[in-house]
């Protein structure tokens, strides 16, 4: 059995639905759902999931209230029970927000994110939260704020785990002029800071780091964009060393339009030799965003191929997520615009040697829709989750990408995130 887990998120709910699958080629239902409902009866966002190898879910994120938000994290059993549930109020009880979750190799949860340091969310450190897997009891917290005589605004967006269940993280700091990469990496015994490294990147500006990736010799791979003129971002993206978090290589994408790029979704492929890189870049330098994808060598960064994909709509093309078949496919999926009005999820398969198109997939013509989530499967099938007409998922055969099925929760909501456990 494959078990096969959706995030879908409300106006003021959590809900995590999940189907257990024997067969992708055959039509499913939902087996159980779960909503929560936080302390503050206002807004509740989840914000990341993860499956562990026991096939539990853990999901965190925040609810609002007029004056704070707070984090809160649920570990659910595969049968929907909840295992158990923490919340977290920082030091200051002002807003904090939780962005990522991680297990290590033990199925202890890991939760990443900011949390103000004054009350009033301007000053912000970075925090990780370690909990036992049992029960959920601290194991361990750690702060971080940038590291500079007078800190300020310092937003942790993305973590790993590497082998040795160490924990990296990345996001972006305030150093007095603009913000740049910010990446650390902690211990995972104790939480103790093993290193931090602080990049400027282009050096003209703000600088976002929005995803990482670990490679299983430990080296740390960070994508996102980079100011490279006052009115030009770049797809920035850099291998760092596992030890002491020196660069290795750094890897820009100017776009043919030379206006607004950058990466969202960073992945080493199955072979280990390679780098993907997926985001936006401007095409035409009409304003009008592409599809990006990039593929590079590991040993040095070299390109292999770089390329914009731009849909038939006439408006953006934001590709949301990447995921990669067993044979090194490409798959992008996220959302094309018509006119930057109405939407469609676009769905494509590239080629691992060339990123030529395979085949590509639009959403239903009539419905406004998009895609922020895909997952593919061992022989190629392709997952892809968002919304139209509520939120809704996909199934898209890998040889061609022929529709095996459908489903749609007829709520207000979005699928955000897909999982296989």
């Amino acid at each position: 059995m494959k078990n096969v887990v959706f995030i879908l998120i409300l106006a003021a709910f959590f809900v995590i639905p999940a189907s257990v699958w024997a067969d992708l080629t055959q039509s499913q239902s939902i087996q159980w759902a779960k909503f929560f409902d936080g302390p503050f009866g206002d807004h509740d966002y989840l914000n990341s999931a993860v499956v562990d190898s026991q096939g539990n879910i853990i999901v965190t994120g925040e609810s609002w209230s007029d004056s704070k938000r707070d984090w809160h994290t649920i570990k659910y059993a595969s049968n929907g029970l909840v295992i158990w549930a923490k919340s977290y109020d920082g030091m200051a009880h002002g807003p904090d927000s939780a962005k990522d979750v991680i297990v290590d190799q033990n199925n202890d949860v890991i939760v990443v994110g900011w949390s103000s340091r004054d009350g009033t969310g301007n000053n912000r450190d970075y925090l990780a939260i370690k909990y036992a897997a049992l029960n959920g009891n601290v194991i361990w917290e750690r702060r971080y704020n940038g590291g500079l005589p007078n800190p300020e605004w310092n937003e942790a967006g993305s973590a790993v785990c590497d082998g040795m269940g160490n924990i990296v993280i990345t996001g972006y700091s305030w150093n007095g002029r603009d913000f740049d990469y910010l990446t650390i990496k902690l211990s995972g015994y104790d939480g103790k800071i093993l290193w931090t490294r602080r990049d400027v990147c282009l050096g003209q500006g703000n600088d976002y780091a929005w995803d990482i990736a670990v490679h299983p010799d430990g080296n740390i791979a960070v994508t996102g964009n980079s100011q490279a003129s006052p009115t030009n971002s770049d797809v920035f993206t850099t291998l760092y060393r596992s030890t002491d978090g020196t660069t290795v290589w750094n890897r820009n994408y100017d776009g043919p339009g030379q206006e607004s790029d950058g990466g969202r979704v960073v992945k080493f492929d199955a072979s280990g030799q390679f780098v993907i890189v997926a985001g936006y870049a401007d095409g035409l330098g009409d304003g009008n965003l592409d599809y990006f994808a990039g593929k590079y060598l590991l040993a040095s960064g070299m390109t292999v191929w770089e390329k914009n994909y731009s849909g038939s709509m006439g408006g953006n093309d934001d590709a949301k997520d990447v995921a990669l078949g067993s044979d090194g496919s490409v798959y992008l999926t996220g959302i094309s615009y018509e006119s930057n009005i109405a939407a469609d999820s676009w769905t494509l398969k590239c080629s691992a040697t060339s990123g030529v198109i395979l085949w590509q997939k639009r959403g239903r013509p009539v419905v406004d829709d998009g895609a922020y989530g895909i997952a593919v499967d061992s022989v190629g099938n392709a997952l892809i989750t968002g919304y139209g007409q509520g939120a809704s998922t996909v199934a898209y055969a890998g040889s061609d990408g022929a529709i095996m099925w459908s489903y749609s929760d007829d709520r207000n909501g979005t699928f955000y995130n897909i999982r296989f456990d």
